[in-house]
């Protein structure tokens, strides 16, 4: 559809396009200038009728055409007319009674006690969010266009009714505070930042906690250094955090400690640096990611120690450098990664836990910082766990050793290197690591260990990489691992060795491995491996891989992704959630999609075949489990063919097909398309052009890809999968009442109830016929020829 002309606000420039859809019922216009609700309320009520009122699932849908049918599309949130009144109950602007409402999951959640608008979420199926009214979204309108004009809106508005959000302070988000991450602390987390620690956080740092991530503390994680983790970081650790990095933690990373990271050194992380963490970075810890280095780690480095990370040291983790962790890197710890250490996890790293950061500090974890550790984050650092690095030992990271982390060793960490723990190294450390070094352990990282990291190795961690332990992953380190990198493990990191974390090592993290963890790996580090990191792999950590941890796993990050931790996602880690990290799923990933986000995977699934009966094709949802050659051969013969999809509009009436099930259908079901000769084609010839491809499909993973499925709970996207899969199907054409043929073995001279719990199966042959159509009568004019197949 054509968008309608622009509309001027009094000359001011702002212009926003507005798209019609004509229907019954209501008359929508979506208007693409951002505005406050109670703006775009006066806006809607003076030029046309009111915002939106939505009366059921079909008004819903013409909303989100509305949007979808300017160029381009419109996938953000827009305002519509619902908004709580004075009784604490949500009800429409223009007073009407509907009771129709499309909440996302754990909505409305009043976040901040100051929720009281309700928006549409157009690029994720239209869920509705509660939202501050003072938000300036796009919005939508219905009714008839009035020709009055806007001039005495705008000379009453302008400057009485103006956003109160416009970036007018040099604080954003952390407006009228000093600190914002440590609640009523002087210096918190950062440290003369300009943001606060989470950016566009509704929360800050740490949400309901008494202590935060440094909690007057006199130590914190980089004692007398006057930069904190990170300095002068523009983007911070983990980017779109809304809790920080203990989520309702009362301590910070080392729990009742007297000394925090480094027992008895008087410098803490790194020793007279000036740097702290990661130096002359211009990103913070992970350059250039929209998460984070370790994202969900548990309790901080040690938990309860009376030693912390190196005992009787005197220089702490890089002893004689210059610039701390990662000196003369342009990243930090990890460049170019686009999911952090743990993407998405439902744990975090310590959420809800008595231990938390550093107590009791004055400096806090990032000083000088202008954006804060996390960013937007709904978890927060560590989320869920009771263990740390080193939880509950008397010496810190390594436990029974005399001397801490680089037993008797002048350097530290890298031994006689210049730079860090990773020297000249442009990707960091471990890129996209997923649960910190020992996730939900009961012994921390070296408990009662007798041998280190790598046990009665001379080599150490990485000395002298030039690409760190992760190089240029797109994905993470160990996705859905029960272990963690060592977990319960008897070697721990270097228990008395002579050389120190890094000794003159070429290969890093796994003993006698040649490339790295692992290298050019399609699959991710660790798929559901309870064993932990890979010792003595020839691959390496994740080297160049473009598909992420754990794939197509129904519990891990990106759930049935081929391409890695924010499957078909343009826009970062969690798009303006205050919950995405699994969003509307009870199991994995997949988070805002710009195109075609997932909607609410939720809601039960009642099997039974639903018909949308509307021109040109009339579909027919059938949730029985087949082969998409026995789902050919089943439409074939009680209805014309497995579903062809000619335009966007078919495809949501496919997609209401399925959904007008009770309780609607939100997985993957077959439709008519193929691979034929390499050439994807319909099953009934049909020459449709029309694709609705998902974003990096079809990529035939495994050689094997050739038939189309529909994502029915992923605004129906399309991907190719492997023919022989069992899913669910949508047939087109009118039910043939006549006798039913015996070739398929599901089916009998008896008449199916469609609406019964079908869980019949086959083993009959799934391959594809390509025989060409029997010709019958043209049913829907010169648009599209009916064909059938005996």
């Amino acid at each position: 559809m054509t968008p309608r002309v622009s509309e001027t606000f009094n000359g001011s420039g702002v212009t926003g396009l507005c798209a019609v859809t004509h229907c019954n019922t209501r008359q929508y216009h979506f208007i693409n200038v951002n505005l406050a609700w109670s703006d775009a309320q006066m806006y809607c009520q003076q030029l046309h009728t009111d915002l939106a009122t939505v009366d059921d699932i079909e008004e819903q849908n013409r909303v989100m055409n509305t949007a979808q049918s300017t160029s381009g599309g419109f996938t953000n949130k827009a305002w519509i007319g619902l908004n709580r009144n004075s009784g604490g109950t949500f009800s429409w602007s223009d007073q009407s009674s509907s009771t129709y409402r499309n909440w996302r999951q754990g909505q409305p959640d009043n976040s901040g006690g100051n929720e009281e608008c309700a928006a549409t979420h157009l690029g994720n199926a239209g869920v509705w969010s509660d939202e501050q009214c003072s938000t300036k979204l796009a919005f939508v309108c219905y009714g008839d266009e009035k020709k009055t004009s806007m001039v005495s809106l705008w000379s009453t508005t302008t400057e009485t009714k103006r956003p109160t959000t416009v970036e007018e302070s040099t604080t954003v988000h952390v407006e009228e505070s000093t600190t914002r991450h440590v609640e009523e602390s002087t210096i918190g987390h950062l440290d003369e930042s300009t943001t606060g620690h989470v950016e566009e956080s509704t929360t800050r740092y740490v949400e309901e906690s008494t202590t935060v991530h440094v909690d007057e503390s006199t130590t914190g994680h980089v004692e007398e250094s006057t930069t904190g983790h990170v300095e002068e970081s523009t983007t911070g650790y983990v980017e779109e955090s809304t809790t920080g990095y203990v989520e309702e933690s009362t301590t910070g990373h080392v729990d009742e400690s007297t000394t925090v990271h480094v027992d008895e050194s008087t410098t803490g992380h790194v020793e007279e640096s000036t740097t702290g963490h990661v130096e002359e970075s211009t990103t913070g810890y992970v350059e250039e990611s929209t998460t984070g280095y370790v994202e969900e780690s548990t309790t901080g480095h040690v938990d309860e120690s009376t030693t912390g990370h190196l005992e009787e040291s005197t220089t702490g983790h890089v002893e004689e450098s210059t610039t701390g962790h990662l000196e003369e890197s342009t990243t930090g710890h990890v460049e170019e990664s686009t999911t952090g250490y743990v993407e998405e996890s439902t744990t975090g790293y310590v959420e809800e836990s008595t231990t938390g950061h550093v107590e009791e500090s004055t400096t806090g974890h990032v000083e000088e910082s202008t954006t804060g550790y996390v960013e937007e984050s709904t978890t927060g650092y560590v989320e869920e766990s009771t263990t740390g690095h080193v939880e509950e030992s008397t010496t810190g990271y390594v436990e029974e050793s005399t001397t801490g982390h680089v037993e008797e060793s002048t350097t530290g960490h890298v031994e006689e290197s210049t730079t860090g723990h990773v020297e000249e190294s442009t990707t960091g450390y471990v890129e996209e690591s997923t649960t910190g070094y020992v996730e939900e352990s009961t012994t921390g990282y070296v408990e009662e260990s007798t041998t280190g990291h790598v046990e009665e190795s001379t080599t150490g961690h990485l000395e002298e990489s030039t690409t760190g332990h992760v190089k240029e992953s797109t994905t993470g380190y160990v996705e859905e691992s029960t272990s963690g990198h060592l977990e319960e493990s008897t070697t721990g990191h270097v228990e008395e060795s002579t050389t120190g974390h890094l000794e003159e090592s070429t290969t890093g993290h796994v003993e006698e491995s040649t490339t790295g963890h692992l290298e050019e790996s399609t699959t991710g580090y660790v798929e559901e491996s309870t064993t932990g990191p890979v010792e003595e792999s020839t691959t390496g950590y994740v080297e160049e891989s473009t598909t992420g941890y754990v794939e197509e796993s129904t519990t891990g990050y990106v759930e049935e992704s081929t391409t890695g931790y924010v499957e078909e996602s343009t826009t970062g880690y969690i798009e303006e959630s205050t919950t995405e990290y699994v969003e509307e799923s009870t199991t994995g990933y997949l988070g805002t999609d710009v195109t075609s986000p997932e909607v609410d995977q939720t809601r039960p699934i009642t099997v039974r075949c639903s018909v949308t009966g509307c021109p040109p094709h009339q579909y027919h949802f059938i949730s029985r489990n087949l082969a998409w050659s026995e789902a050919q051969t089943y439409c074939r013969e009680r209805y014309t063919d497995l579903a062809t999809v000619n335009d966007i509009e078919e495809q949501n009436r496919v997609m209401k097909t399925a959904q007008s099930t009770t309780g609607g259908y939100t997985k993957k079901a077959w439709i008519g398309l193929h691979l034929n000769s390499g050439t994807w084609s319909w099953s009934d010839q049909s020459g449709s052009a029309y694709r609705y491809w998902r974003q990096g499909q079809p990529d035939n993973a495994g050689g094997n890809e050739e038939c189309a499925a529909t994502n029915l709970g992923n605004a129906g996207v399309w991907s190719d999968e492997d023919c022989s899969m069992e899913l669910a199907f949508v047939c087109y054409g009118d039910e043939r009442n006549g006798e039913t043929t015996s070739s398929h073995p599901l089916l009998s001279t008896a008449p199916i109830t469609m609406t019964e719990n079908i869980h019949e199966t086959t083993t009959t042959s799934t391959e594809i016929s390509t025989s060409p159509p029997i010709e019958t009568t043209c049913i829907y004019g010169e648009r599209h020829k009916t064909n059938f197949y005996f």
